[in-house]
């Protein structure tokens, strides 16, 4: 129906249209024809339709040109920059061209937070973190209150060395910058850090002048896949060390997880610690170092989630070397509050054998470290409030390995290794979607099916 035929509909009232279109939120096609239907359709629609909004900024220029696009383009109501709820700048997956790296600095992202004042979801997958001028002037209004959100992203990979030079100051600049990043927030129900900055291994933060305060900074969830200095800004954030409940990270090296476990100790809220695997070329056995090893005695932890990568190719020597023998240190010294523990085996390439992808986890009687399952049961005994082991193997699934059961063969033997756990009723096997995966109950979750000890 044009816009030159449009009738209002009087049985059609403000809260049904409301409610109608809150159904269709997820389906942009439909919306879109909504928006023609009547006149008091139209800004519902509108709502929906610009809650999400995708942005790749590759330049000042370019923000400039989005920045006065907020600033001038409305409908009628409400206006365009109080409809967006989420915003994107770059892509997560995505890298520019070496040479033109995209720079955003905390000004131009303290401009776009009062730009958007409904903004709730913030993703900066940007390669270069750096001030534009390499050292500008960085000014807080004093009205300023800083922002709760419900999700920040903040991704960077590497600093452009045409914005900033000598290069030794890069890890100065960058450092003060993403301080200055999450200075601009408050309560943050997930906050996810990431960088690939090499580097920074090795910065002191107390070599660093002039960092803003983050005692406003509260995260909840924290997703830290980074740099020791940069855990260390988190840790500045003493609101976030008394509130935190959940913490995911990436172990990369001993020097990485001597600071994330004092971090850990420092989180009094702290129930849920998942070590995750993010880059093939960090994993432990491309490094030569085995997972680190920590002493979580005195945290408060409820659970805990191991991943390792794992394919057909994988053998037992290097499994049990960088990685079950590190898993049996740091779960014989866990917290006696803990609950439950996951064991997950991810397997990263959609096209191996699913058959034959944990087969490394079956050592022969002869085997040097034939006695590692039986060294974590003895070690995982000693917990009284422990109700579940979970053995968890995690793929992208296909219609090739759908219906495959991957822990056949190998339940028995494990079930056999660990006989405490075994006939305290508390081992669960379980083959799970990784798009899918989390730490709910696996009975109940998407794209999971659970094994008991029987089916083998």
């Amino acid at each position: 129906m044009s816009h030159a035929t449009q009738v209002e509909h009087p049985l059609a009232t403000p809260d049904i249209i409301r409610r109608t279109l809150d159904k269709l939120s997820d389906d942009p096609e439909a919306l879109s024809s909504c928006r023609l239907v009547a006149r008091g359709w139209l800004s519902y629609a509108t709502a929906h339709l610009l809650r999400d909004c995708t942005i790749s900024l590759l330049s000042h220029d370019e923000f400039a040109d989005f920045s006065a696009c907020l600033d001038d383009v409305t409908f009628s109501t409400p206006s365009f920059p109080h409809l967006v709820r989420r915003l994107s700048i770059g892509s997560y997956d995505t890298d520019p061209i070496l040479g033109s790296l995209p720079v955003l600095d905390a000004q131009t992202l303290l401009r776009l937070l009062n730009l958007l004042p409904a903004l709730s979801h913030l993703g900066l997958f940007t390669r270069s973190i750096i001030p534009w001028s390499g050292g500008s002037r960085f000014e807080v209004p004093d009205q300023w209150t800083p922002r709760d959100m419900v999700e920040v992203t903040i991704k960077a990979s590497q600093a452009n060395d045409q914005l900033i030079r000598p290069v030794v100051s890069k890890a100065t600049a960058m450092l003060r910058e993403l301080c200055r990043f999450m200075s601009l927030f408050g309560q943050v129900d997930m906050l996810h850090l990431e960088s690939q900055c090499h580097w920074l291994n090795g910065v002191e933060l107390k070599t660093i002048t002039h960092l803003p305060s983050l005692k406003h900074l509260q995260a909840k969830t924290l997703i830290l896949n980074t740099e020791a200095c940069l855990i260390g800004l988190i840790q500045k954030s003493s609101a976030t060390r008394h509130n935190v409940t959940h913490l995911q990270c990436m172990p990369i090296d001993n020097a990485t997880a001597e600071v994330m476990q004092s971090f850990i100790l420092r989180c009094s809220k702290l129930v849920s610690l998942r070590f995750r695997s993010y880059h093939d070329d960090l994993a432990p056995e491309e490094i030569g170092e085995p997972t680190p090893r920590y002493d979580l005695t005195k945290s408060s932890l409820k659970l805990i989630h191991l991943e390792t990568p794992c394919g057909s190719e994988e053998s037992e020597e290097s499994f049990a070397e960088f990685y079950l023998k590190p898993w049996v240190d740091t779960l014989g010294k866990l917290s006696p509050t803990i609950e439950k523990i996951v064991l997950d085996f991810y397997v990263p390439d959609s096209g191996s054998d699913m058959t034959q992808v944990l087969r490394m986890l079956v050592f022969s009687p002869d085997h040097p470290d034939s006695t590692g399952w039986s060294d974590l049961d003895n070690a995982l005994a000693q917990y009284d409030h422990l109700t579940k082991v979970e053995f968890r193997v995690s793929f992208i699934e296909t219609e090739e390995n759908r219906d495959v059961e991957p822990w056949v063969g190998v339940i028995d033997f494990i079930c056999k290794s660990m006989p405490i756990l075994h006939y305290a009723g508390v081992l669960r096997f379980v083959a799970a979607d990784h798009d899918a995966d989390d730490d709910s109950e696996a009975a109940s979750s998407p794209g999971t099916r659970s094994l008991s000890i029987d089916d083998d």
